[in-house]
């Protein structure tokens, strides 16, 4: 069943959504209510419904990657600015302003930079872009629309109803006094 999901969800076989969907839920969440397998119709539109919410999900999901690679790319391009404009004299004499030991010292001594000190705080200024690839976002689920799945998760619907539902049955006969 699961790999009848993989397929009809048309995920390919490198993405790292599949590992997921294959090794299931852990078994203290709950993905469908059991009390739908009392009718055929009602496990239908649980897992439409379910479907619906993750082609939701997926879109927004999407979005919010789109929004991580511009804000990306505008950090980018302010380290590039950043790095392009700054004047390493100007940010070292606020620097060495903050440090009244230093400041008592140019006072007294001069006010010169080391060679060190000038390759020291110009090193220590780069800054490294960020990358995609060292942020590591799952790419997302192109995710066929609710309307074209209609028929093949009712037939997925159905056929999880047929496999488990003598199954389920017992376990709602066995859970009955618990209120299941």
């Amino acid at each position: 069943m699961r790999l009848e999901l993989i397929e009809i969800l048309h995920i390919p076989p490198g993405s790292p959504w599949r590992p997921y969907l294959l090794e299931g839920l852990e078994y203290d969440l709950h993905s469908i209510m059991v009390s739908a397998f009392r009718d055929r119709t009602r496990l239908r539109r649980i897992v439409f419904k379910s479907y619906e919410r993750a082609y939701g999900w997926m879109d927004r999901f999407r979005g919010a990657r789109e929004n991580l690679d511009a804000e990306r790319e505008a950090v980018r391009a302010n380290i590039g600015e950043f790095q392009n404009n700054a004047e390493l004299m100007t940010i070292l004499s606020f620097l060495k302003s903050l440090d009244s030991c230093a400041v008592e010292k140019s006072h007294f001594l001069g006010g010169n930079f080391t060679p060190e000190e000038l390759a020291s705080v110009d090193e220590k200024l780069r800054f490294r872009a960020p990358t995609m690839e060292a942020l590591e976002p799952l790419l997302p689920l192109t995710l066929p629309e609710p309307s074209h799945m209609e028929r093949t998760l009712r037939r997925l619907a159905d056929s999880v109803f047929d496999q488990y539902r003598g199954d389920v049955k017992k376990l709602m006969e066995l859970w009955k006094s618990k209120g299941y």
